[in-house]
């Protein structure tokens, strides 16, 4: 039963990073010009930085950034880096 819920997760987490890296954005939006305030989040991953699915976690926090025009970072860090 945990191979299908693992594969469950790995399907949902695709889905969701398929989704973020179609979308584009052309010129500012406009929560960019109402002046909203930046916001920066740190992501603690339970991943090793070697491994690819840490690639995939800078992947969709560059393109969250790039969406908001550098309004919303996010910073991930590999395994141990922030929490033991």
């Amino acid at each position: 039963m945990k191979r299908r819920k693992v594969l469950n997760t790995a399907a949902i987490a695709t889905a969701t990073a398929a989704t973020l890296v179609s979308c584009t954005q052309t010129g500012k939006s406009p929560s960019v010009q109402a002046g909203l305030p930046n916001v920066r989040w740190r992501m603690a991953t339970s991943w090793p930085k070697s491994l690819g699915t840490f690639i995939g976690a800078q992947t969709v926090s560059r393109r969250v950034e790039e969406m908001t025009n550098g309004r919303f970072q996010i910073t991930p860090f590999a395994a141990g880096e922030l929490v033991s």
